[in-house]
């Protein structure tokens, strides 16, 4: 039975070939390891299997009658899950004041999922999906995920500029991560009960942090800036813009960048998006700081 949008997987051949998708550090190394909707315990038990005590997995799941029979179902492996049972969203994901940075842009460590360093494993529902995977690229403190979501989800998140998958989330998961890869799909006859859409498992692996020692561009503002320029994809980057930043600003960078007036939003490089968000923060800034030295 689905719950709260769950379909759980249970063909050993996708499950195994999840396992062998996280990089190998990660089960050995100080990075804890977490998994987002336990299910029925399949991928868990996979997991606790890999992972070398002491180490142990971190997992969330909201159903506390999932949650209940997890015991049972994992025996002897069960003393190294710690096991949260509520909603993952719930974490407020409070920042530590502690900033790095990611070529220029700044990530603040956020614990959404764990107070240190961790990595996502997870078959995720495929409602929260996107809101739990944009929450985690915001955080430094994760450093990359092996994740099974809706193939459409997927995509958008590996597309290339120029793909038709292309757009924000694209932009923003290019911008922090140094590996974007749709690794394989998973039929609907994988699960139980088989969901109506295709599956897919991606790797997201980020670029290493540094501590800031300089000004950088929050990476919430280079969301902002997406947010305006993908407004209407069938519309020039340049009318998007204008309608919430200066005309003459968006002119001048269009110059500086060598971009033409028709360039439509899926035509621009993920790194000519960092640039164009880092332009109008400098901008604002040099604004903000004249008015209160008058």
């Amino acid at each position: 039975m689905a719950l709260l949008g769950q379909h759980f997987l249970h063909d050993p051949h996708y499950l195994e070939q999840i396992l062998q998708s996280i990089p190998h550090a990660h089960f050995a190394d100080a990075v804890q390891v977490v998994e987002i909707g336990v299910g029925l315990g399949d991928l868990t038990s996979r997991l606790l299997s890999r992972l070398k005590p002491p180490k142990s997995l971190l997992a969330y799941e909201v159903d506390t009658r999932l949650a209940q029979r997890l015991k049972p179902v994992l025996g002897a492996l069960a003393g190294r899950l710690d096991l949260v049972v509520g909603d993952v969203m719930q974490n407020k994901g409070v920042k530590d004041g502690e900033k790095q940075q990611i070529g220029g842009l700044g990530v603040f460590q956020c614990a959404f999922l764990h107070p240190k360093p961790y990595f996502l494993v997870s078959n995720l529902p495929y409602y929260i999906a996107t809101p739990i995977l944009t929450r985690c690229l915001k955080d430094a403190l994760c450093v990359g995920m092996v994740v099974m979501v809706q193939k459409e989800v997927a995509l958008k998140f590996c597309a290339a500029a120029n793909e038709s998958d292309y757009g924000a989330l694209s932009v923003l998961s290019a911008s922090v991560c140094l590996e974007r890869a749709l690794l394989f799909e998973v039929p609907p006859k994988a699960f139980n009960p088989p969901p109506k859409v295709q599956s897919a498992v991606m790797r997201l692996l980020k670029a290493p942090t540094s501590e800031a020692k300089q000004e950088c561009m929050p990476l919430a503002f280079l969301e902002s800036v997406l947010k305006a320029c993908f407004q209407a994809n069938r519309k020039t980057l340049f009318n998007n813009l204008k309608k919430t930043y200066p005309v003459a600003q968006i002119q001048e960078f269009f110059t500086q960048s060598g971009l033409e007036l028709s360039t439509r939003p899926h035509q621009v490089a993920p790194a000519h998006y960092v640039s164009l968000a880092q332009f109008f923060h400098k901008k604002i800034n040099r604004t903000t700081h004249g008015k209160q030295s008058l």
